[in-house]
């Protein structure tokens, strides 16, 4: 029998069949209780994943993590016992999780790992999971199971020099570590480090990216997900703030980001091919391999806050993105340049980052997920067939 939750959230199983849903009971860490539930989007029937209402914390502020395996039989849960709550560092940082799985045929849920990093557990485009231990990236098989280790270089992620802090990313078929060494001249060279399943040991290049920066050196700001372009800022005066770089060649070019939306960095197309940059009023499309800028693609709501309006991208179609307003959501085609409206949600809503998100649900539709009171709604991406699935 449905309840409504304190709080909720969902995920969508790969082949777009199965909904994850855990709910919160209660708003207080201190008493807090989670009951995970898998649904069926088809008839909506839902069973209950382990034993009912666990005193389970799974991360701040309610969120829980969870990945599905690639043929969406099992799903991965990460998180802490309760007990643990009391002994969280200042930063809120759950610190070491466990890993517990639960399967779809008969909503079983067990501990299955221990102590992991949560920090770092990522999951490539092929459903490989990757953690990061102090002696290597390892690499878990999303059908086989089978552990691959691909240790970390025996210096670290070091080179002579003074090196900037370094930064992860997550790419389809690899991780990428990025820095810059810093010359007493003020020019930054970059470093990359790949990790991947095939790989005994991260391997290493210097590419020939010598520009001037100071007094501060670049910030990585993202990684395509093919990993061969990487998006920086700098903060030389009197530069261009972004440049997109080649990590094959170390060719580089300024993107101009005059009037863009400081709260909303670049960013790249799930299929490496496009570079977003939003302006207040629209976005403006450039293909990155040629530099080439498409035909802009004007933006919906603009009777709203900038802030109040966020742009979302699904892996499974990259020429998808959804404009998600306070008063309704859109579907944005890059490739036709066009705005479609597919949604009105059913109460007014006031505070659009807690109230509704959007996930993509496979086959070309949306899930709606709407807290307060919470419902979940399902919705072709061209605004045909809305179906409520919960309650």
């Amino acid at each position: 029998r449905w309840h409504q939750p304190a709080y909720a959230h969902a995920t969508v199983s790969p082949d777009g069949r199965t909904i994850a849903l855990c709910a919160a009971r209660n708003n207080s860490i201190s008493r807090m209780k989670n009951a995970i539930w898998l649904v069926d989007v088809a008839s909506g029937r839902t069973q209950r994943a382990g034993s009912p209402w666990q005193r389970f914390w799974l991360s701040l502020p309610y969120t829980p993590r969870m990945e599905w395996s690639r043929d969406s039989q099992e799903l991965q849960v990460f998180g802490n016992p309760v007990r643990r709550l009391e002994n969280l560092p200042p930063n809120g940082d759950g610190g070491a999780v466990e890993q517990w799985t639960i399967r779809v045929a008969d909503g079983a849920m067990e501990k299955t790992k221990g102590e992991l990093d949560s920090r770092w557990i990522s999951c490539l485009a092929d459903g490989t999971k990757a953690v990061y231990t102090p002696t290597a990236w390892e690499f878990t098989d999303g059908t086989t199971g089978e552990v691959h280790r691909c240790l970390h270089p025996p210096a670290g992620y070091q080179v002579n020099g003074q090196l900037s802090q370094p930064r992860s990313f997550q790419c389809d078929h690899a991780m990428l570590v990025v820095a810059f060494d810093l010359s007493p001249g003020g020019i930054a060279t970059c470093h990359a480090w790949e990790a991947s399943p095939e790989l005994a040991q991260a391997s290493h290049r210097e590419l020939p990216l010598r520009l001037v920066f100071f007094p501060a050196p670049p910030y990585p700001l993202a990684v395509s997900p093919d990993g061969n372009w990487l998006l920086l800022s700098v903060r030389e005066p009197g530069s261009q703030p972004v440049w997109v770089a080649s990590l094959a060649d170390g060719t580089y070019r300024p993107v101009d980001l005059t009037g863009e939306s400081r709260s909303v960095p670049p960013f790249f197309t799930p299929d490496s091919r496009l570079l977003v940059v939003r302006r207040p009023d629209r976005l403006e499309i450039q293909e990155v391999t040629t530099g080439h800028w498409r035909t802009p693609i004007p933006l919906p709501f603009l009777d709203q806050p900038a802030s109040d309006l966020v742009i979302q991208r699904f892996p499974d179609n990259p020429h998808l993105l959804v404009a998600n307003g306070l008063k309704a959501i859109s579907v944005l085609d890059l490739e036709k340049g066009t705005d479609t409206p597919v949604f009105t949600p059913p109460v007014q809503r006031h505070d659009r980052s807690r109230e509704v998100s959007v996930l993509w649900a496979g086959q070309d539709r949306l899930l709606i997920e709407h807290q307060y009171p919470y419902q979940l709604w399902t919705v072709n991406a061209d605004g045909s067939n809305p179906r409520k699935v919960l309650p």
